[in-house]
């Protein structure tokens, strides 16, 4: 059984699909390539990542990307040697009791952004994150472009109504 984040993404209208940089137009101005649905891409991903991240699963979460595929855990920080699975399964060791949730993706010329709201524990210490990552995806629908932007604040912290773009 195949599991639905793991079904290839289906085809829609060319209006809500967006050509991955670098595709050359063929005769007649058709690219040579096929399209992403962005939106779909994102939403997937966002789903894996709600399920995935309190249960520790980061091979699930590794599927999500791109071999090769750049993940920044912060905006300033390097890339992540080893990507999001290096990343998962190191911090995956530390974290306690997660809660997390993401809110509906925003997509738009192949990129998409996503905000999460998490907590858990720490050392000890439970912590609340909440931030937006930004995806670029391939033409498959995995990750190439992996960048977080948060914040963080001491104990566990509820979203604010309306947070997410979900109806609070």
């Amino acid at each position: 059984m195949v599991d639905a984040d793991e079904r290839p993404l289906r085809r829609r209208s060319r209006l809500d699909r967006h050509p991955q940089p670098g595709l050359r137009s063929g005769p007649g101005g058709r690219l040579s390539s096929a399209f992403v649905d962005t939106l779909q891409a994102a939403e997937r991903w966002a789903r894996t990542w709600e399920r995935a991240w309190p249960a520790k699963d980061a091979e699930s979460i590794a599927r999500l990307y791109a071999d090769g595929a750049s993940y920044r855990a912060h905006a300033f920080r390097d890339p992540e040697p080893g990507g999001a699975l290096a990343y998962t399964r190191r911090e995956f060791g530390v974290e306690e009791e997660i809660r997390c949730r993401f809110g509906r993706p925003i997509a738009a010329a192949g990129r998409a952004a996503v905000e999460w709201w998490a907590s858990w524990i720490e050392d000890g210490n439970p912590i609340t994150l909440a931030g937006t990552t930004v995806l670029r995806f391939d033409a498959a629908g995995r990750v190439v472009d992996h960048v977080d932007y948060w914040l963080q604040s001491d104990g566990r912290r509820e979203p604010f109504a309306g947070w997410g773009g979900v109806a609070g």
